[in-house]
């Protein structure tokens, strides 16, 4: 690189408005526009600063206090519209003749700026270190210009289809506007006095699949202390955002289920026993609000003993047995018997336990009701499954052949009674 400093040279007059007064002929080098462009209005500097330097441009044209000088970070738009990160320096001093303040205002290019070797940096003592890591390490001096990066980056721009030799230039030379504006907002956040500065972003991989990367910025210092730049860390992270966004799309399909089902659903924390959350369906049945079932305790609408209920807990959350017949007490103070699946789910790195509920006290008063009727008739009544296994034996069949119903239930019959049926060919 030569040593030509691309730069050229403002004058402002700051009063009740802003009037440029003179620039020089380098502002065709540095931004593509003539020197009478400028003086004749066909282009302002104003009009080429970065949307995000806006507020760093009103206070570098604000007329405030005189004999003031310093330097600041810009980017600005070139004629073909390339942005061109600069170094502005800057004097504020009073107008003679008359009111008003002199700005003076050279901007550099910051690339035509860019001298120091890596080692001059800062960067000796890294070299161990970036031998060992496959994280992307990329060094910047504080103009934003890459004076270095490390072998894992390397590889990373061979793949991407970058040039290997980043040093000496910009973001805004290798990447889409729109990432490398990213990466300058990270990067001055440090350069601003931020110790770090953290963001997350997506990328787009050579093969056009985008990806997902962690950039974390940290200030360099000289050996004498002085910050002398960032350096950025590239973490990828796509599998990990990947696992996070089908985490989140597996969450939103059950909470969509679970607003919706018709059936009654209920969470609840399994060691206390507390009402985590309940669907419309389910508030519906028990007559409360879902604002209010969030409140409650297990205790409120489950008829068991505290002891019992604790008992039945613990079996379903070591998925010893996940379906239970509870009777559950209404807002109304109505008893009704139900059925309960359960199943464990991890829930916001906890553990919580899933409940179906299913109203069944009608099927089980009309089971009593056919019960009572079986037991009332004189003979012996038998019934059996599909299977030939005995599923109801009456009061008066086991007093007739001298059996308990407990001796014979789920037996198929030929098991019952030996030698008076043949089993099934």
């Amino acid at each position: 690189m030569d040593d030509v400093i691309i730069a050229a040279e403002f004058r402002f007059l700051l009063g009740d408005s802003r009037r440029l007064l003179d620039v020089d002929t380098g502002v065709e080098a540095l931004l593509g526009f003539t020197r009478d462009d400028f003086l004749a209005g066909r282009a302002t500097l104003e009009g080429r600063i970065h949307a995000d330097d806006r507020e760093l441009a009103d206070s570098l044209f604000a007329r405030g206090e005189d004999n003031h000088s310093g330097s600041l970070n810009l980017r600005l738009r070139r004629a073909n519209g390339k942005i061109r990160c600069c170094r502005a320096l800057f004097t504020k001093s009073p107008a003679t003749p008359g009111p008003g303040t002199l700005l003076t205002l050279v901007v550099q290019d910051a690339k035509s700026l860019y001298r120091a070797a890596p080692e001059a940096a800062g960067m000796a003592g890294f070299r161990s270190l970036l031998e060992l890591t496959d994280d992307l390490f990329y060094f910047r001096d504080c103009n934003h210009v890459y004076i270095g990066a490390s072998p894992s980056s390397a590889r990373e721009a061979v793949a991407s289809g970058l040039q290997v030799d980043l040093a000496g230039l910009t973001d805004y030379d290798l990447l889409p506007e729109n990432h490398a504006d990213r990466g300058y907002r990270l990067a001055q956040q440090v350069l601003d006095g931020a110790p770090s500065a953290t963001s997350t972003g997506e990328h787009i991989t050579k093969d056009g699949k985008k990806g997902w990367a962690e950039f974390r910025a940290y200030p360099l210092h000289a050996p004498r202390g002085e910050l002398c730049g960032v350096v950025i860390v590239v973490r990828k992270i796509t599998g990990f955002m990947q696992s996070q966004q089908a985490l989140q799309e597996s969450e939103a399909l059950f909470r969509a289920m679970f607003e919706n089902s018709l059936s009654m659903m209920v969470l609840v924390e399994p060691d206390s026993g507390a009402l985590i959350d309940a669907n419309p369906a389910a508030a519906a049945f028990y007559g409360y609000s879902v604002a209010q079932m969030r409140t409650m305790h297990l205790s409120q609408i489950n008829t068991l003993p505290p002891e019992r209920m604790a008992a039945e807990m613990a079996v379903a959350k070591g998925k010893k047995q996940n379906y239970f017949v509870f009777t559950h007490r209404l807002a109304s103070g109505e008893l009704r018997t139900v059925e309960v699946r359960t199943s464990p789910i991890p829930v916001g790195g906890r553990t919580l336990m899933f409940g179906i509920v299913n109203d069944i006290s009608d099927l089980k008063r009309s089971e009593q009701e056919l019960d009572a009727t079986l037991n009332s008739i004189a003979d012996g009544f038998c019934s059996c499954d599909e299977k030939w296994r005995i599923v109801y034996f009456n009061h008066q069949a086991g007093a007739m052949l001298g059996l308990r119903s407990e001796d014979v239930l789920g037996k198929r019959l030929w098991e019952a009674f030996p030698g008076t049926l043949s089993p099934e060919p």
